[in-house]
């Protein structure tokens, strides 16, 4: 019986009212909007091992797109040797002929007309004008369903990413790629030259690694990912069943937020701070096993 109390998004919205009532406030009307604030709060601050992912990243050397036709805004790529079916991870590089002035597409080797979009999900990821520019360089990534346009070496980041852990190549051994400021990732030149890569730096969507491929990789990308937005009545998530607390609380600190009672606002930050506090404390205890750490060393012992 007690799972079931904060066990799905209607019986939150359900306990949400109740509380609210019970300090003489009827109206939730506005409970989406105390949810979304919630969920954004909780992706920024809480990270625990249910948050980890894994995915595996393809790269592979950038093809020479070739001849550049058709028109601004509906660009063609014919390659010295022509493409295949468009496959997850390819990589095109092309100079364009003319400044695109609305949403674009590409079409390579005649494989079909695919959008050609600045990121893979989210407001603004539809190119606008001018994103291309007559006679700019440009590199093309396939995520799937669409191109990107990425930096030379770029790799688009997953759906719902919010924090880097590691990122390693699987060569033999497998390598752990060195991550890098910004600043000096491009000073150095890094995505300059081809090779295997062994460095990355984070810009925007991107990974961007150094050296640029020079053939084909698969990289393992560890990151602590987002938790979906919940919106259906039976949506659920880890926290939700685990941690109810982070989500009630939350959802009270901006529900008094909106009705200007400071008092309940305090009252409620403290308790899902801490909250949040004993789940870190849980997760590390969690990873290491109890007792004092032991000191080794690989010199043999006579």
């Amino acid at each position: 019986m007690a799972d079931t109390v904060l066990g799905a998004r209607s019986e939150l919205v359900t306990q949400v009212d109740a509380y609210l009532k019970k300090g003489g406030i009827y109206d939730t009307s506005q409970f989406p909007v105390w949810l979304q604030l919630a969920e954004d709060w909780i992706a920024a601050n809480l990270r625990v091992r249910q948050m980890e992912a894994f995915t595996t990243l393809r790269m592979e050397a950038t093809v020479d797109g070739g001849t550049v036709g058709g028109s601004a805004n509906a660009i063609t790529l014919t390659p010295t040797t022509a493409s295949g079916a468009y496959a997850l991870g390819d990589t095109w590089s092309f100079t364009a002929t003319a400044t695109n002035t609305a949403t674009t597409t590409v079409n390579i080797s005649g494989q079909g007309v695919n959008t050609i979009n600045k990121r893979s999900e989210g407001e603004g990821n539809v190119l606008e004008a001018g994103d291309i520019v007559n006679g700019g360089l440009y590199h093309l990534w396939y995520d799937g369903t669409n191109f990107i346009l990425i930096p030379r070496g770029g790799i688009v980041l997953p759906t719902r990413f919010l924090e880097m852990r590691r990122l390693t190549i699987n060569t033999s051994p497998v390598k752990v790629l060195t991550p890098l400021p910004q600043a000096d990732f491009w000073e150095r030149w890094m995505s300059s030259t081809a090779g295997e890569p062994s460095n990355y730096t984070m810009e925007g969507d991107y990974i961007v690694v150094g050296a640029a491929a020079d053939g084909n990789y698969f990289l393992k990308l560890d990151y602590y990912r987002r938790f979906a937005n919940m919106t259906g009545a039976t949506d659920d998530n880890w926290a939700l069943d685990n941690a109810r607390g982070l989500y009630l609380y939350g959802c009270l600190v901006e529900g008094y937020s909106f009705l200007g009672d400071d008092q309940n606002v305090a009252k409620y930050a403290l308790m899902r701070d801490s909250l949040l506090a004993d789940l870190h404390r849980m997760d590390k205890r969690s990873r290491f096993a109890p007792g004092s750490m032991v000191m080794k060393t690989g010199v043999t012992v006579r």
